[in-house]
């Protein structure tokens, strides 16, 4: 389920300890980023459940150590393993359009030598290979977001400007 107010920083992966402490693995970003981090929200049978952070620790290259309000045991933690864990967007690292999040680029218009293709609806967090979802005339279109491909992020006209390789738009059925 998407969120529009929020982004998914991660995946609850497992325990850490018997005192309740959790192994969150990030998606896309560095740990550090989130040390000081009070509030997380896990979804839980689809909706945002809010939990206050007592302590976060790096762990490892891409895991948070985390340790929960009212979690407190093995018993406690077990229904947050294997639930994404969920950020306000406001906690989004600053970070320059230049190099942006994907979530900064939901609404841009993606033009292709001086034509639009579509607006970009969503995105899909893949570490490899992220992904932008284009709606254009009704149909989803998935691109690659690489910046081989993007010839110029115009932030003040909301447009994308990309060079794709040819064919690509027809993959898309």
């Amino acid at each position: 389920m998407k969120y529009i107010d929020y982004f998914l920083l991660g995946i609850a992966v497992r325990k850490f300890s018997f005192r309740g402490e959790l192994l969150i693995k990030i998606n896309d970003y560095s740990p550090d980023l989130f040390l000081k981090e009070t509030i997380l929200f896990f979804e839980i049978q689809g909706a945002l459940i809010t939990y206050n952070v007592l302590r976060v620790r790096p762990h490892k290259t891409d895991l948070l150590r985390i340790s929960l309000e009212g979690i407190i045991d093995d018993k406690t933690v077990e229904p947050l393993i294997n639930k994404e864990v969920y950020l306000d967007n406001k906690r989004l690292p600053k970070q320059s359009i230049s190099q942006p999040y994907p979530i900064q680029l939901i609404g841009f218009n993606v033009i292709e030598r001086d034509r639009s293709i579509g607006v970009i609806h969503d995105y899909y967090d893949r570490r490899l290979q992220p992904l932008l979802e284009i709606l254009s005339n009704g149909r989803k279109i998935l691109i690659p977001l690489h910046e081989d491909l993007i010839i110029k992020l115009d932030e003040i006209n909301r447009e994308i400007h990309v060079n794709l390789p040819e064919g690509l738009l027809e993959l898309n059925p």
